[in-house]
């Protein structure tokens, strides 16, 4: 099966993890393919590290013995960003 542990990014709200599996074929052979998101809200200016994440997973493909299942795993880099402030608050808000 396919695991993957999101961490938990200080200055951020995070709402759940959303996964999303669709099958598609590719050189004649159907894959499932799954997707894995999670909205993110900054919640103060600066700079902000969101950090690597590792995913594990199995792969079936076709060999000239038949199907062979892979045991792959894959691992994100670092991302810093830089949140910007807030602009000033209309009158009117």
């Amino acid at each position: 099966g396919n695991s993957i542990v999101l961490p938990t990014v200080e200055g951020f709200y995070e709402s759940e993890i959303k996964r999303d599996e669709r099958v598609e074929t590719i050189n004649g052979y159907p894959y499932v393919v799954t997707t894995f998101s999670r909205p993110m809200f900054a919640t103060r200016p600066g700079d902000a590290v969101l950090p690597s994440v590792t995913w594990t997973g199995r792969v079936t493909a076709p060999s000239s013995l038949g199907p062979r299942s892979y045991r792959i795993e894959r691992v994100t880099e670092p991302i810093t960003i830089k949140v910007k402030p807030l602009p000033p608050r209309p009158p009117e808000f």
